[in-house]
């Protein structure tokens, strides 16, 4: 612990006196990250009304319907022609991404990438798998965000940087939305100068260290330094810095082999900077049993809000 406090205070002193300095709107905008508005999102989405959300099935439908609302509410706009979704076929089931994004101003061909997949197992045997976890958390977390992106647009604080939010569809199908998507991204690859997944984010069941306010990045290995830097920067903005975990406690293959399990990784053969985070791997994974009662809106909206400095500092 006191290794840690040492390692924040000097990368505090590192920092230019300007770098926290990012105007009053900043501030104001952050509050729209409150625990009612995730748990509302994670409840409709873990509801068995939803039905799990299994690719190509209606209550994965009602989800996709209720991202393109929140979407269109906040004035991100389709990126593909006029329409939100990005269809594909797989295994005889047709999938759809939905897909938006706010313009750079002055405009720009940079882009920066934030996705989360909104499909899970669906039914089987009878029991609906809610994922409330993995991932309406995550879900949950891009509505929120594209919420506050969208509300600074409008309010005429907009970014140099393209924002492209994605809710892949497809995940649990051998991650066949974001395959397609990276197959057929609407912006030049080069062009993105990163990409963040979140998978997972609202459990607090496995922390790497002692700490119950963490979150564990995957992938930071792959970042450009300026980016990596700003992960440390964006932390020690938090009123509670996270303890965060790059390691996957401390396993270099597990961290390479659970890296290639998630929506970022076809971004990354794709020579995209991305990264995924995640709350990590928990004892109700893929089971009836990941339901609401085991997020902790606390941690959870601290994680969103260290995603927003993190967004922010790369789009603006």
């Amino acid at each position: 612990m006191a290794r840690r406090i040492f390692f924040y205070i000097i990368i505090l002193l590192s920092v230019p006196i300007n770098a926290f300095s990012q105007g009053p709107e900043h501030k104001v905008f952050e509050k729209i990250i409150n625990p009612d508005s995730l748990r509302e999102w994670i409840l409709f989405m873990s509801d068995s009304l939803c039905e799990g959300r299994a690719t190509g099935t209606q209550g994965a439908e009602f989800v996709r319907d209720r991202i393109i609302r929140n979407f269109s509410r906040h004035s991100i706009k389709p990126i593909i022609s006029a329409h939100y979704t990005q269809s594909f076929k797989t295994n005889d089931v047709i999938g759809r991404n939905v897909i938006g994004y706010i313009a750079a101003f002055p405009p720009t061909d940079k882009s920066v990438i934030i996705g989360a997949h909104y499909d899970n197992i669906g039914r089987l045997n009878g029991k609906i798998y809610p994922g409330a976890d993995a991932n309406a958390s995550g879900v949950a977390a891009l509505a929120i965000l594209a919420n506050i992106f969208g509300s600074m647009n409008m309010s005429n604080f907009r970014p140099k940087t393209n924002i492209i939010f994605v809710a892949f569809d497809a995940r649990e199908l051998s991650m066949a939305g974001s395959k397609y998507f990276a197959e057929n991204l609407p912006v030049k690859a080069e062009e993105v100068t990163c990409a963040i997944n979140l998978d997972q984010i609202g459990s607090v069941l496995s922390p790497p260290h002692s700490d119950s306010n963490y979150v564990l990045i995957l992938g930071r290995n792959h970042l450009p330094k300026y980016i990596s830097e700003q992960i440390s920067i964006c932390n020690l903005a938090l009123s509670k810095p996270l303890d965060i975990d790059d390691t996957f406690y401390g396993s270099k293959p597990f961290h390479d082999t659970f890296y290639r399990l998630s929506d970022h990784y076809a971004l990354h053969k794709k020579n995209i900077p991305a990264i995924m985070i995640t709350a990590g791997i928990n004892k109700n994974n893929y089971k009836p049993t990941d339901t609401e009662k085991f997020i902790s809106y606390p941690v959870l909206t601290n994680r969103i809000k260290f995603i927003y400095h993190l967004l922010f500092k790369l789009a603006y």
